[in-house]
């Protein structure tokens, strides 16, 4: 057997256990829907790509074009992505994300080396097709999973509903997809294909049904609506029978939504809907719904960080910073303090890459219609489904942001789309005979392990160390044992200087209370508060501007008796985001720790007039005036 076959099955193999990773639920670690998936994902990934690199170095098999259009579009943004990151607000949150997230550039770029060792590896129509059929296997166990929660909206193992609605949104589509290929596939004709694909839609239906979310119900709608239409203009490419279908629906859609919103009221009294969580949420659609609200006021945050900076943008993970800087209290006042995402990705790209950023990014969708429509020599049937498919994911975006689930979905799409364009099953050629080529493969996989142990193994090992200093902290420690604690756990994992120092940093002075006892020495206090002084320091130095971090250090150094630098870093937090209410109230804590009432009460007075219907703001304030009375 040729040895880049082997590199070749070897690294088709990683792309199967690489989705693999979505099972993961890894609770020693912090972040367990998030982190363990990536780092398993990113691994395997990591792997293919070598394994792939290695086979195309010698059998030229394994390349591709790189004139084609879409890896061209695609590699174009990630170039201008790489520059917005690098020019952006913090290059280094841009570049590495953080652990509730653990996106960034570096996740966008192990999406794009997942789809370069894809159309590298996946050319064989056979092992291509059953890439798309084991996508809608996972789906399927991620629905069934999450049709055994009990939950009001099920997620089933991913940690968010809206996760698990996107992947049944790609589910119904790639089924439609499976049904619709003329070729046998395993040995199915199109009929048994056509039962079995309708079976598992029913399943990803009523998992969508059971997410409640509204933002896939979206996508489904449009993508179906766009894949009526196009098999509706078929002509006599399409039957006769398809065509009155795609017909029938584009009808009945339009009847079911003039009823929906021309009796909207009436169905939101109904018992029905209110006990439906998907119902209930879609009737509520409205500037006045509070989630909705919040939505809109996110994305007229976002436009305001765009006009500040039009062409390049804030860098990916920089929307916090035009959150905190543009933070409207009107609307938001009883919203989660932080917002990190807009809740719409082609506002997300319009903040962190710019008009540049959005324009390329909405050129590879350009890019993948047009080779739909004109270069994909699949049946019309199979180019309609695409083509909706890629509606569908379009229109959902609208309202949501993207996670590992649906890009790797997504990115599966695009390999798809690439090697739909191209010759089915190329013939293999010899392998390369050139010494030195052979001697490259050893430095890709030396390269490969020592990348590992940099960005996933030394991270990991991070975040194990500080989940067991969470684990000795459920009981408040006696006095000598604080610092035993710190210097057995805490400052071990930050010594480590990962990309979780901010988020241990965080946990850490949130549970103060639990970690270092109110009735602690001054010395202690002094000591402990010397150690987080020493690990903050130069992330507020790299990230001046984090508003959310200069807070949470202000109310630590009020809590270990540091008054007087807790008000000066508590301004700091003030300066960014001065309409922002839970900074005042710490403020206001800080003042009265130092008996400074009168100014406290003033900041809270302050909040209140601001925003009178923030329920905490009124209480907060009328507390204060009962104490002056």
């Amino acid at each position: 057997m040729k040895v880049s076959s082997v590199f070749g099955f070897l690294g088709i193999l990683c792309l199967f256990l690489a989705p693999l990773a979505l099972f993961n639920l890894d609770r020693s670690i912090l972040f367990p829907y998030v982190v363990g998936k990536n780092f398993i994902w990113r691994f395997w990934v990591e792997i293919a790509f070598v394994l792939w690199a290695s086979a195309a170095l010698i059998n030229t098999h394994y390349r591709f074009s790189v004139k084609n259009p879409l890896f061209i579009s695609i590699s174009v943004f990630m170039v201008i992505v790489l520059v917005a990151n690098t020019l952006g607000h913090n290059p280094y949150a841009s570049f590495w994300s953080n652990a509730e997230r653990m996106d960034g550039y570096i996740g966008l770029l192990h999406l794009y080396i997942f789809f370069i060792s894809f159309i590298g590896l996946m050319k064989d129509r056979v092992i291509l097709n059953l890439y798309v059929v084991y996508l809608i296997v996972l789906g399927l166990v991620l629905s069934f999973i999450g049709l055994g929660q009990t939950k009001g909206r099920v997620d089933s193992v991913l940690g968010n509903p809206i996760y698990l609605a996107s992947i049944t949104l790609f589910g119904i589509f790639l089924s439609g997809y499976f049904a619709s290929v003329k070729e046998k596939i395993f040995g199915l004709d199109q009929k048994s294909r056509f039962v079995i694909s309708f079976a598992s839609i029913l399943v990803f239906l009523v998992t969508m049904y059971q997410t409640g979310t509204r933002g896939a119900v979206l996508g489904l709608l449009c993508g179906l609506l766009a894949t009526t239409v196009w098999y509706t203009l078929g002509g006599k490419k399409v039957s006769t029978i398809i065509k009155t279908v795609s017909l029938g629906f584009i009808v009945l859609l339009v009847l079911a939504g003039g009823f929906f919103f021309s009796a909207r009221d009436y169905l939101a009294d109904q018992s029905f809907v209110k006990e439906s969580n998907l119902l209930s949420r879609a009737v509520r659609i409205s500037p006045e719904d509070r989630t909705t609200g919040f939505r809109l006021a996110n994305w007229e945050m976002a436009l305001l960080g765009f006009e500040e900076k039009p062409v390049l943008g804030w860098g990916q993970d920089g929307y916090i910073k035009v959150f905190t800087k543009y933070f409207n209290v009107q609307e938001l006042h009883d919203a989660e303090p932080w917002y990190d995402r807009v809740h719409n990705v082609f506002l997300d790209w319009l903040v962190s890459s710019g008009i540049v950023g959005l324009i390329s990014y909405l050129s590879i969708f350009g890019v993948l219609f047009w080779l739909i429509c004109k270069k994909i020599t699949e049946s019309f049937l199979v180019k309609g489904v695409l083509f909706g498919l890629v509606v569908a994911y379009l229109a959902q975006n609208f309202v949501a942001f993207d996670s590992l689930a649906s890009g790797i979905f997504i990115y599966t799409v695009f390999g798809l789309i690439f090697l739909l364009t191209i010759k089915k099953n190329p013939p293999k050629k010899n392998d390369s005979t050139s010494v030195g080529v052979w001697l490259l493969i050893p430095v890709f996989f030396v390269a490969m392990f020592s990348w590992v142990n940099y960005s996933l193994q030394t991270p990991l090992v991070a975040n194990r160390e500080f989940i067991k200093f969470l684990g000795e902290k459920r009981n408040i420690p006696k006095e000598e044992q604080v610092m035993e604690q710190l210097n057995v756990f805490y400052i071990p994992a930050l010594e480590r200087n990962t990309f979780f120092n901010e988020e241990i940093l965080i946990h850490l002075i949130q549970l103060q209370e639990n970690v270092l006892p109110k009735t602690s020495t001054p010395e202690t206090k002094k000591a402990y508060a010397e150690t987080v002084r020493r690990f903050i320091t130069p992330l507020l130095e790299s990230d001046p501007e984090n508003a959310k971090l200069l807070l949470l250090y202000a109310d630590f150094l009020n809590y270990v008796g540091d008054n007087e630098e807790a008000e000066i870093v508590v301004k700091q937090a003030l300066a960014l985001s001065p309409y922002k209410p839970t900074i005042h109230w710490v403020y206001a804590k800080i003042l009265l720790s130092q008996g400074r009432k009168v100014e406290a009460y003033a900041v809270l007075k302050e909040v209140y007039e601001r925003s009178p219907e923030n329920e905490l703001a009124k209480k907060l304030y009328e507390q204060s005036l009962l104490e002056t009375q």
